[in-house]
């Protein structure tokens, strides 16, 4: 007899053999441990898992030994130990099947399944999904779910999903397709953070394995017997039931028995025999009184394993009748492993165009810069969009990926800087800074011209002012106009570096104290000797980060510096993406940043009109951006909690002219530049759909 095994693990490679990185998952209700058999299977990498029940626990570690198994209860689980056993790394699926009682008998006595206390284990699940906020979701459970209450509680399980942002479907799926030897249905819920992508495993096998190929090959046992395979020790029978069951057939059932010995009531699915041509029933914890197909005894817990595909080197641990429920319990690895394929397939579906280009991100240092929250915003672009306008770049961070994924990207900022950096990260498809480049831009003798004349010891040192201004002359001699946007956008953050807070808002005796090191040392701990180091040392240190994020994604993506009212109805794009100028928040870009705008120009600069900022404009101004979108199918606005206008105010707004409206929420922290303190915020992601769409965007 060959030993079946299914725990052959294995390195996940990609088809030239380079290790790639591993789908990460958390396994709640774990159990013995048949869902995250099914996904480690698929090459998924377990996070952490958890449960409650002391011998399922011992049953889990001992086959996973390498996994973080936590035994508590769920419900005491915090959301600090949460973020602490994650590391903050984003977790790619939770998976779990919450024990729930109450959905039996909820819809008869008027209560609705999401507040009956004996489903409280379903709320915490969903509490978890809130807390890690994963990119997908698999939750099982028994079959009649799906239906029960007319449909209401299925309904209410996905609504509650839903308002965490995540789109749900649920199917019922019979194991037997998957190939185990058992009819066994489960209803399977699958929530994604993409619309149009979730998909179910389709079906492996036509024709079913049978109780007879799984078991076979086992070693016979009689009564009370025990072999030398792990698991494999028969039941201990009674005479009376040992001769009850030896008139039911093959496949029979107590109607085989003598009527003056039969049970005349209980369990119409007890005292019957395994039909040995077919896929066994439903496994669940108490399978004593359903007999082997040709030996008369109950079935071992090895045999039951094998039916639910658990490999023979699966070791359960704990007394029979604990064994017999960890296995009935259990979500059959073979099934766990399809479903877990089908998540990598959806995964491979949304991911088709991100980051088909691989580059990273420079370091830009924007005060607002969406840099961290770009994936997650992108992950939310709609399936059939091709073309994105990003109206208010700010630091081009999600235009960048964007353009990653293969987009085609309009930027546009009203900051001339601004403007560059997109011209030089967005629309530029190959030109680089060369050796020749930097000596041309570096080289000749400090001159006084316009940052001398109206900024030496305002915001930098007579010397280094007249550093810009030779700079600045030397860069109208590179050869391209993207060399010369990539040289202002270096010196950019050469600036920016020297500048402490990062910003232009400082007096100058505050500036010279800063600088000073010892007094910084004495007040911070820190020397911040950068602030110290020449525009060229900054320059040179940058400029190969920079170099290294410009490619051509094959798109034609176009930079603009505009006022954007003055481009909404020039631009077709799929989506225009609005993150502009928020009241309430750090906001005002022209006092941050507008000196390097005059740095570039030579010459002052009055702030921009269609100011955001303005408290008293604000409504006004939204309500005319949203009122002029028509040529894009979708609008998505990234807006933070502590900003004027309030969240209400701007649903009032946007349903004016949508009425295909979803707000999704993150929590995210925001450091500002010079506090150590961070602002606890959330971010809504406003997705709006242009009911009068007419298709003329791409």
């Amino acid at each position: 007899m060959k030993l079946l095994n299914l725990f052959d693990f294995f390195e996940t490679k990609n088809t030239k053999g380079k290790h790639i990185k591993a789908l990460t998952y958390i396994d709640l209700f774990s159990g013995a441990g048949g869902f995250s058999l099914g996904f480690d299977r698929q090459g998924f990498k377990n996070i952490f898992s958890i449960d409650i029940e002391n011998d399922f626990c011992q049953t889990y570690k001992v086959n996973f030994p390498h996994h973080n198994l936590i035994q508590k209860d769920i419900s005491s689980l915090t959301e600090h130990e949460i973020i602490s056993l994650t590391n903050q790394e984003k977790i790619d699926v939770i998976i779990g099947g919450p024990p729930c009682q109450g959905f039996s008998i909820a819809g008869n006595i008027g209560r609705k399944f999401i507040d009956d206390p004996r489903n409280k284990l379903f709320k915490e699940f969903v509490r978890i999904v809130s807390i890690v906020n994963p990119k997908y979701f698999v939750m099982e459970n028994v079959a009649r779910l799906f239906t029960h209450n007319n449909n209401q509680t299925r309904e209410e399980i996905i609504k509650d999903f839903n308002e965490l942002g995540y789109y749900v479907e649920a199917k019922i799926l019979n194991s037997a397709d998957f190939g185990v030897p058992q009819i066994r249905k489960r209803v399977i819920f699958i929530g994604s953070k993409n619309k149009n992508s979730i998909m179910f495993p389709k079906k492996t096998h036509t024709i079913y394995k049978t109780v007879k190929e799984a078991l076979h090959d086992l070693p016979k046992l009689s009564s009370a017997e025990e072999s030398n395979i792990q698991n494999h020790k028969a039941m201990n029978h009674s005479a009376q039931m040992l001769q009850k069951m030896s008139f039911i057939n093959d496949g029979g059932n107590r109607e085989n028995i003598p009527i003056n010995l039969r049970p005349k009531s209980g369990d119409v699915r007890k005292y019957i025999k395994y039909d040995s041509s077919k896929p066994s029933i439903t496994i669940t914890g108490d399978m004593r009184k359903v007999f082997h197909y040709d030996q008369n005894r109950a079935l071992t817990v090895r045999e039951l394993a094998r039916l639910q595909t658990f490999p023979d080197n699966f070791i359960f641990k704990g007394n029979s009748i604990s064994q017999q429920q960890q296995v009935g319990n259990a979500v059959p690895p073979l099934m766990a492993e399809a479903i877990a394929k089908c998540i990598k397939d959806i995964d491979n579906t949304n991911n088709k165009n991100k980051d088909l280009f691989n580059y990273q991100y420079p370091t830009v240092n924007y005060i607002g810069n969406k840099e961290k929250l770009s994936d997650w915003i992108c992950d939310y672009f709609p399936a059939d969009a091709k073309s994105v306008f990003d109206a208010f770049s700010g630091g081009s961070s999600i235009g960048f990926e964007a353009k990653k994924r293969g987009y085609q990207v309009f930027s546009n900022d009203i900051l001339k800087i601004n403007y560059y950096l997109a011209k030089s990260l967005i629309e530029n498809k190959n030109d680089i800074l060369n050796e020749e480049d930097v000596e041309i831009i570096f080289d000749g003798t400090p001159i006084k011209g316009f940052m001398y004349k109206n900024y030496s010891e305002v915001f930098f040192f007579p010397k280094e002012c007249m550093e810009l201004d030779l700079y600045r002359k030397n860069i109208e001699q590179l050869s391209s106009e993207y060399k010369r946007a990539i040289a202002f956008t270096l010196l950019r953050r050469a600036m920016i570096r020297k500048m402490p807070y990062s910003r232009f808002t400082l007096n100058w005796e505050k500036i010279k104290q800063l600088r000073d090191e010892e007094y910084s040392y004495a007040m911070y701990k820190r020397k911040r000797a950068y602030h110290n180091e020449s525009f060229k040392s900054h320059f040179i240190k940058e400029i190969n980060d920079y170099n290294s994020a410009i490619f051509d994604n094959e798109q034609n993506n176009t930079a603009y510096n505009d006022d954007i009212f003055n481009l909404l109805n020039k631009i077709n794009a799929d989506i225009i993406y609005l993150d502009p100028p928020y009241t309430g928040t750090m906001n005002n870009y022209f006092g941050f940043y507008g000196l390097i705008d005059e740095y570039i120009d030579s010459k002052k600069l009055e702030p921009f009109e269609n100011n955001f900022i303005d408290k008293k404009s604000s409504l006004f101004l939204f309500d005319k951006l949203f009122s002029n979108l028509e040529n894009y199918k979708y609008w998505i606005l990234s807006y933070n909690n502590n900003s004027y206008p309030s969240k209400d105010e701007l649903i009032t707004i946007i349903s004016k002219y949508s009425t295909d409206i979803e707000i999704i929420e993150k929590p995210h922290n925001y450091k500002i530049t010079g506090k150590e303190k961070k602002n606890q915020n959330t971010e809504f992601l406003f997705i709006a759909k242009n009911n009068k769409f007419k298709g003329i965007s791409s």
